[in-house]
C-alpha cells in the first residue's frame, strides 16, 4: 500500500491510468531530484529510475547500494562506459561501432552481458544524439561479433515542437525501423524494447507503439 502522502507515487498511478496498459514499463527520470525523492517513485511496483549523466547515475546507484534498477538514458562517452557496466539494467544510448565495442570489452572483462537500446536521430537537431536511420542495420549487423553485447531494442527523441503530427510522425517512423529488424534474425539482437516518449510527449509514445516511457517531470512535479 503506497503512502497517500506520496505525491510521486500518485503521479505515476495518473499516468499509469491513462496509460491503461500494464504493459508499458515506466522509467522515472530522476535527474533533478534527490535520491530520497527518487526513492519515492519506487514505492510503486515496476517503475525503475533513468539517469541522463554517469555522475548522477552512480550517486543514486550506491545510494540505493544497487538495489535499484537504474537506467542509463543519456549521452554515453566511452571513457565512461566503464562506470555504468554491470551496474544498470539498460543502456538506452548506443549510437555507434565504437561504443558498442567498448561495451564489449568493459563486459567481457566481467565476464557479464549488457543489454543496451540503439538510440536513432529520426528528426535531425543539431543538439540530438543518435545514428542516422539508414546506419542502424549496419549496427545491428556489426554487434553479431560483440558476445557480450546484446542489444534489446531502439530509443529515439522527439523534435523539439508542439506539432503532434510530427512528434507521432518521428515515433511511427522508429516503431516501423524496429518491425523491420524484428523480421530478421541476428546474433545478439533480440528486439523487446521501444524506447520513445517523455513528459509532453509518452500518450503519443504509447499510441505509437512504445512499451519503454521515460517520463521525469510529470513524475515529480508537485513535490512539498
Amino acid at each position: 500500500m503506497v503512502n497517500s502522502n506520496n505525491y510521486v507515487a500518485q503521479n505515476i498511478f495518473k499516468i499509469k491510468k491513462q496509460l491503461n496498459n500494464e504493459d508499458i514499463l515506466i522509467v522515472a527520470v530522476s535527474k533533478t531530484v534527490s535520491c530520497e525523492t527518487a526513492a519515492l517513485a519506487l514505492e510503486v511496483p515496476g517503475v525503475e529510475l533513468g539517469e541522463n549523466r554517469v555522475q548522477e547515475f552512480i550517486k543514486k546507484y550506491e545510494y540505493f547500494q544497487g538495489a535499484a534498477k537504474i537506467h542509463l538514458i543519456g549521452h554515453l562517452q566511452k571513457n565512461k562506459v566503464k562506470y555504468v557496466v554491470g551496474k544498470t539494467p539498460l543502456i538506452h544510448s548506443v549510437d555507434s561501432k565504437e561504443l558498442l565495442d567498448e561495451i564489449q570489452k568493459r563486459s567481457e572483462a566481467q565476464q557479464i552481458v549488457t543489454n543496451v537500446l540503439i538510440q536513432v536521430k529520426i528528426y535531425d537537431e543539431e543538439t540530438k544524439f543518435g545514428a542516422d536511420e539508414e546506419d542502424v542495420m549496419d549496427i545491428v549487423r556489426y554487434n553479431e561479433n560483440n558476445p557480450n553485447v546484446n542489444i534489446k531494442g531502439l530509443m529515439t527523441m522527439a523534435p523539439l515542437t508542439d506539432d503532434e503530427l510530427v512528434i507521432s510522425k518521428t515515433f511511427r517512423k522508429l516503431h516501423d525501423i524496429f518491425i523491420d529488424i524484428s523480421k530478421n534474425t541476428f546474433y545478439n539482437t533480440n528486439m523487446v524494447y521501444l524506447s520513445m516518449g517523455m513528459s509532453n510527449d509518452y500518450m503519443l509514445a504509447a499510441k505509437e507503439g512504445a512499451n519503454v516511457l521515460r517520463i521525469g517531470s510529470a513524475i515529480f512535479k508537485d513535490i512539498p
